[in-house]
């Protein structure tokens, strides 16, 4: 059975929940008509007469026709129109059988079929078709009562007259109640459509936002490996610096050592000049290379600032997205909860019918079977509206934890935004090292070409020499002083990159979990 119904209702399998559900009611009535007409007939033909079975036969086949063409337009997918032809030959049914009663049981029998067909359009039709039903139907019972007026005398008459103007009355008032309740279900069906198409579309750019903060958690972490990278040769580049000020100063200690016995040492002294210029410009290219590789590490960190910034207004439009879907979700309840007042009334209306069947006796017998189909109709409708509600709450229920995760990027966001400036603040300080640094080295490099253009001429100016030594020995413990701070500045930066690094994994992977 199942397999027949995924078979028959294929056309409808991503159709919403309540064409789905009028597609399978429209398919049990149609259905239910074809069976219960032949076996009449075949009841007819066993328990009554021939006569009875073949008259009864007669309606059957073109009912059954009629059922048929209905439930081949729901196969192909047309539920309007397989909808509207099972409405109106029900209709057509009801309108003839009116003329084929006694003019003092007309009113009483076919007119409460005349109200299940009004309401059973009210669920299956559009309201032109409801609007032509209630006008054949008015016409008919103004037919009907000018075809018996002059048949009928005294009391009967006057019966006919009420009947004619209740039955109008009735029909009216169904009429009216019917044109509501079509109206309100298409409202509504035209408002679950929007919303639902607002929230695929927010679902849509709460996915796309999603790839956009995975892809800057992936560049963050990039980002940070990169400024890792720098950091190992940026310290490698200081160590350096350090194995040339230590060479230096061994250097210098050299020279003050020999100093005193100047005319001895005068060939020593100068390739230990030597060696110290070229050790001193080896130092100046070090120093450039690092002012070069300390603007590449700020560039860097502009570009984090940047994508941080994109990260933060990515967060801002998943939080106004799930708080419009939150409003929807509201409205959609409000909506619901219309809905149900509406069918409690069709479920009310559904009891009197049921009752008025019930005094009419044996001729409203079939008009309470149809009276009770429409309250477990009307009884089903509302349990479909409870599970939808239940989904509602449900989807308010994930946003709400969407917004829980959301906010924990946030925060995510700002202890990184913190971590940034600590950074940066860290970065100012290694620029101003690195702008003395500059300014030691051209004030060394100053120094040494005056050395070594004293150094020729050493024995005339040995004190002015002793000075430069002693200036250039003070330089190197400046230089050497800036080295260990740089070392230990660039330590931090290096363990604050690996915190950034460490939180962009974090972030991604808050992320993928949230996806």
């Amino acid at each position: 059975m199942a397999g027949f119904s995924r078979w028959f209702f294929a056309e409808y399998e991503n159709s919403d929940y309540l064409t789905r559900r009028k597609a399978s009611l429209v398919f049990i009535f149609a259905l239910a008509v074809i069976v219960l007409l032949n076996t009449g007939v075949i009841l007819s033909f066993i328990f009554i007469s021939i006569e009875r079975g073949v008259g009864f036969l007669q309606s059957a086949i073109p009912a059954s026709i009629f059922c048929l063409i209905a439930m081949y337009y729901l196969k192909k997918g047309r539920l309007e129109v397989a909808s509207n032809v099972f409405v109106i030959f029900c209709s057509l049914v009801v309108f003839f059988g009116l003329f084929t009663k006694a003019a003092h049981v007309g009113y009483v029998t076919m007119v409460y079929f005349m109200f299940a067909t009004m309401i059973f359009a009210s669920a299956f039709s559009t309201r032109v078709v409801a609007s032509l039903i209630y006008g054949t139907y008015i016409v008919g019972l103004f037919a009907f009562y000018f075809l018996h007026a002059h048949e009928v005398e005294g009391k009967l008459a006057e019966a006919l007259k009420i009947g004619l103007i209740d039955s109008a009355a009735a029909l009216t008032l169904s009429y009216i109640v019917v044109m509501m309740t079509i109206n309100t279900f298409n409202k509504f069906i035209e408002s679950q459509n929007i919303e639902k198409n607002k929230t695929i579309h927010q679902i849509e750019v709460m996915k796309n936002l999603h790839a956009i903060i995975e892809d800057i958690s992936n560049k963050m972490i990039s980002i940070s490996e990169l400024i890792s990278d720098k950091l190992k040769d940026f310290l490698q580049n200081i160590q350096d610096q350090a194995s040339a000020v230590e060479e230096i100063t061994a250097s210098t200690q050299e020279v003050s050592n020999g100093f005193g016995n100047v005319n001895q040492n005068v060939n020593k002294q100068y390739n230990a000049l030597k060696k110290l210029f070229d050790t001193i410009n080896a130092l100046a290219q070090e120093i450039d290379l690092l002012k070069s590789q300390s603007v590449q590490i700020s560039q860097a960190f502009e570009s984090i600032r940047t994508i941080t910034k994109k990260g933060e207004d990515a967060i801002r439009i998943v939080n106004e997205n799930a708080k419009t879907l939150l409003d929807s979700s509201g409205k959609l309840t409000s909506i619901m909860n219309i809905l149900q007042d509406i069918f409690d009334k069709i479920q009310l209306l559904a009891l009197n019918a049921s009752i008025e069947a019930a005094r009419a006796g044996e001729a409203g017998r079939g008009f309470a079977v149809v009276a009770d189909e429409v309250n477990k109709l009307s009884e089903q409708s509302v349990m479909s509206l409870k599970e939808i509600n239940v989904n509602i709450q449900s989807n308010i229920h994930s946003v709400e934890t969407s917004n829980t995760g959301v906010a924990t990027i946030v925060n995510l966001f700002q202890d990184i935004v913190t971590t940034l400036n600590a950074v940066s603040a860290g970065m100012q300080d290694i620029f101003k090292h690195i702008d003395n640094q500059e300014k030691i080295k051209e004030e060394i490099q100053t120094q040494v070409a005056g050395s070594q253009t004293l150094s020729e001429q050493i024995a005339e100016e040995t004190n002015r020499h002793n000075e430069i030594i002693t200036e250039i020995s003070n330089s190197i413990a400046s230089i050497n002083t800036l080295i260990q701070n740089n070392m230990a500045v660039a330590e931090d930066i290096s363990e604050t990159s690996q915190n950034l690094s460490n939180m962009g994994k974090d972030l991604l992977l808050k992320v993928k979990e949230e996806v």
